[in-house]
């Protein structure tokens, strides 16, 4: 078969056949490559569609998850007369809470007050019958002390009776001590403040800047007591004094039984003259006491008046 070909065909295998073959063999090679792109594309795809395929269980199990969607609701527009009588409503509201609570401490504050005025009344009460007690003892102690002045003066025979009013008049006093307690209770806590009307005011804060005054006189009347008592020795027989006090604590021996001849221990006119100079003095403090404690129950009895009358304490 090869000896009936052309000498043509028998050419083909040169040089110029063979370049053709080799010039034409690269295109195949790159369709071939082409081709194994493409199956290699379809493998891809194919694994990754088998992904899918496998994933899709896992997916189908899980729960669909709800999403909420807030809806926003339709606001009809206010007009201005609304949104004023909104305010005034509120205004109101805050107006009327303002109010309540100033009516709760009105009250409150009226009954404290009526609470302090009334105790106040009763403190009161109590200093007057302190003044009336305190000025009647006092009195009594002058007419001892006046009726001991004039029987060392005058050298009458009555010294028993002298004797007896020396030691009483040191066994005892009635030293003035006004009860401020709810007083200074209201003047700490703020509550003294409550009390609108001036005039009683005023008269409460005079009433008690006047009997600060007795602590004072108390320790000056204490005072005229220790003289009495440190001057007494000059003229009086001290066996005397004693008997005398066993007599005034045992009523079952009368101070009558006291002899009657009874004489002082000295009668030095200079030494007489000092005890009487004492007790002239403990007469001075009486008399200004008494006098004191008299305008202090007459100021107390008026601002009892005034607080009954203000604060309605008649029936309580």
């Amino acid at each position: 078969m090869s000896e009936g070909r052309s000498p043509k065909d028998r050419k083909s295998g040169s040089p110029k056949g063979r370049k053709k073959s080799e010039v034409e063999s690269p295109k195949s090679e790159i369709e071939h490559s082409a081709l194994d792109n493409a199956h290699s594309d379809l493998n891809k795809s194919e694994i990754e569609h088998s992904k899918i395929e496998i994933k899709e269980p896992h997916s189908a199990e899980r729960q669909p998850q709800t999403m909420e969607v807030h809806h926003h609701p339709n606001v009809e527009k206010k007009g201005f007369k609304e949104y004023l009588l909104e305010g005034l409503m509120i205004f109101l509201a805050v107006t009327m809470g303002f109010f309540a609570e100033n009516l709760r401490e009105k009250i409150t504050d009226n009954r404290r007050i009526h609470e302090n005025v009334q105790s106040m009344a009763r403190d009161l009460e109590s200093d007057v019958t302190l003044y009336r007690s305190s000025i009647d003892f006092n009195r009594k102690s002058a007419q001892m002390i006046d009726t001991i002045i004039t029987s060392l003066t005058e050298h009458k025979n009555n010294k028993s009776k002298v004797y007896f009013m020396a030691r009483a008049l040191t066994m005892g006093s009635s030293v003035i001590a006004p009860n401020a307690k709810t007083f200074e209770q209201m003047k700490s806590s703020g509550t003294i403040r409550l009390i609108s009307h001036q005039r009683i005011a005023d008269s409460i804060a005079s009433y008690y800047q006047w009997v600060k005054k007795f602590d004072y006189w108390s320790e000056l009347q204490k005072q005229r007591i220790n003289d009495l008592v440190n001057t007494n020795d000059k003229i009086f027989d001290a066996a005397v004094f004693y008997s005398i006090l066993k007599k005034i604590g045992n009523p079952k021996q009368p101070i009558a039984d006291l002899q009657p001849d009874l004489k002082l221990t000295s009668s030095d006119p200079v030494l007489i003259n000092a005890v009487i100079m004492r007790y002239q003095y403990y007469y001075g403090i009486l008399s200004i006491m008494n006098q004191h404690a008299s305008r202090a129950s007459i100021q107390a009895s008026q601002l009892i008046q005034l607080l009954k009358k203000e604060y309605n304490l008649e029936d309580e």
